[in-house]
C-alpha cells in the first residue's frame, strides 16, 4: 500500500521518481494481501493486479535515494544485512512523530484501513521534503 500510496504522493507534487517496494521475509512472487488490494480499491488508488513481492537485495540499496521501512525491527534487520544503507534508511513516519506502523499481515481489514490514512500522510511529507532537500525535482514538461 505504500508503494502505491508514495507513487500518487509524488505524482501530486509533479515528480516524476521510480518507487519500488521490497521485501525482508515476503516469499518471491506473492501477490498482494487481499485486504491490501480491498483497501487500495475503498480509497481509489488500486494495487497493480501484477504486483508480486520480491527480496530485498544490495543492488536495490545501492540504487535507493531514500528506504523507508514500517517500524524500527525492519531498519534493525535491513542495517545489520546491509550497513551502507545506514544513512538512508528510514521510518516511513519518520516526519510523523517517527512511530512504527506494524505490519497488518495477520490483522483484519480494518487495520490495514485504519494504516491507509497514516501512510498517506506519511508518503506526502516524505515527497515534500525529498523536493524541498533536492533529492527529488519536479519533472520538465516536454515542449
Amino acid at each position: 500500500m505504500a508503494e502505491v500510496l508514495m507513487r500518487h504522493a509524488l505524482q501530486q507534487q509533479g515528480i516524476n521518481a521510480q518507487v519500488v517496494s521490497r521485501g525482508l521475509a515476503a516469499p518471491a512472487g506473492r501477490s498482494p494481501h487481499p485486504f491490501a488490494q480491498a483497501t487500495a480499491n475503498h480509497f481509489g488508488l488500486p494495487l497493480d493486479p501484477q504486483k508480486r513481492s520480491a527480496p530485498v537485495n544490495l543492488v536495490d540499496f545501492q540504487a535507493a535515494t531514500v528506504v523507508l521501512v514500517m517500524d524500527q525491527g525492519h531498519r534493525r534487520d535491513i542495517l545489520q544485512r546491509y550497513p551502507q544503507a545506514g544513512g538512508k534508511t528510514f521510518l516511513l513516519r519518520h516526519w510523523n512523530g517517527g512511530h512504527d506502523l506494524a505490519d497488518p499481515l495477520h490483522a483484519p481489514e480494518t487495520v490495514f484501513r485504519e494504516q491507509w490514512p497514516l501512510m498517506q500522510e506519511a508518503c506526502t511529507e516524505w515527497a515534500t521534503r525529498l523536493l524541498q532537500a533536492g533529492m527529488l525535482a519536479k519533472a520538465t514538461p516536454n515542449p
